[in-house]
Formats: C-alpha cells, structure tokens, sequence
C-alpha cells in the first residue's frame, strides 16, 4: 500500500486519506446538524467523485470517471443518471476487467439502480449485516436471490415491505415467494429496511475537491515496477 500511495502521488494523483487514527468526517455538514459527526467509507469517497463527473451539471466540469475496485457495491456508479454530452461512469476489477450493466444483471438479476435495495433485503457478508436473518440460527433469511425475486416482483423494496406490514401474503403466493418471505419481512419490520437502505446505499456527498489535475499513469506504474 505504501508503495502504490507513494507511486500515484509521485505520478501526480492526488490521494485522499483519512488522518492516521481517524476515519473521515466531515463535522459541519451533517445530516442531523452542525454537531453530528458524519463518517464516510472509501466506497462514498469514490461515489462522490464520479457524482461530481459523469454527474456534473455541466460539461467543463465534468471527466470520465473510472472506478476500480473487487466490491459489487461500487457497481452503483454505472446507474449514475447520464446526462447529454456528458461521459458516463465506468466500473472495472482491479485486473482491469470492465463490468457492465449487463454484468450486473447476470450476477443479481436486477440493474446497477436497484443493487442497494438488493443489498438492503439481503445484507452483506462482507461489510457485516443482514438485515433479515432466518428466524432461527441454520435457518435461511432473505438472501441475494430472494432479494432479486422480491425487487422484480414488486418493484421495490418498500412495495415488498408495504405488502408484508399489511399481511398481503396471498399476493406473494401468486408471485411465487415462499410464505417465509413476507413473515421474515414482518419480523425486520420498516427499521431493518431503512437502516440496511442506509449501510448499502453509497453517498455522493462525501466533501471531496472541486477540481484536480489528473496525474499520469505510465509514470505511477513505472514507479510500481
């Protein structure tokens, strides 16, 4: 890691870091009000940047912005909104492998728009939550293909949400979820959702830098090498 940092700043890539001990935060423009610390992850900080390009309001500020990471979560820069003109959001491995849309649909069955939403039904592994556990240990809860079912036969997760609080359970039957399906979405309740909305959706209002130069990566791999 330190020689990758080291490479890109030498190549003329600015690298952002939190403080050595601190995570980032951004202390005056929280969400709550001026005294909430606000903490973002790598990921927002990511997000963010391709927000303020592919998602510029206007063409002299916008660049192509190309993310490179192994976390499907990311993927949620390619259902950034296009604009005319401008370039649109790319998303590939860190073997330099690009995923598409399309990609994405193969893995979970639904677009870039909806991965949070799946992530919200179904948690995720790697970052640590699952919002709706089965409802004894061994037991299955709701998972990543389950969510997809749910998104594709409802539409969204609070539709899904909405029709298991009103006990519609006939009308998961007649789209062919099982019957533990609505009881697990019950027992979660409307705060599981939102608070698994909040863990897997990225945020673009990490405080990243209006502008920056963009450095030259033959320099930083020749660096590396």
């Amino acid at each position: 890691l330190v020689a990758l940092v080291g490479a890109l700043e030498t190549a003329g890539f600015p690298v952002i870091a939190a403080p050595e001990g601190k995570r980032w935060a951004d202390n005056e423009h929280g969400p709550s009000g001026p005294d909430e610390t606000v903490w973002f992850e790598a990921d927002d900080i990511a997000y963010s940047f391709a927000m303020k390009g592919a998602g510029s309001a206007t063409e002299a500020q916008s660049f192509e912005p190309w993310v490179f990471s192994n976390d499907w979560d990311l993927a949620q820069v390619l259902a950034i909104p296009a604009r005319a003109s401008l370039p649109e959001a790319r998303f590939f491995t860190t073997r330099g492998e690009e995923r598409t849309s399309a990609d994405v649909e193969r893995e979970f069955g639904i677009p870039p728009a909806k991965l949070a939403e799946l992530k919200a039904l179904a948690g995720d592994p790697t970052d640590g939550y699952k919002p709706f556990p089965g409802e004894a240990p061994g037991k299955p809860g709701i998972g990543e293909k389950g969510a997809a079912d749910l998104l594709r036969a409802f539409g969204s997760a609070s539709s899904a949400m909405a029709a298991a609080l009103s006990n519609l359970d006939a009308t998961f039957a007649e789209k062919g979820i099982p019957k533990r399906i609505p009881a697990l979405l019950r027992k979660g309740g409307q705060e599981a959702l939102e608070r698994g909305l909040k863990l897997a959706t990225l945020r673009s209002d990490a405080p990243v830098p209006d502008g920056f130069d963009v450095g030259d990566w033959e320099e930083a791999e020749a660096v590396l090498i």
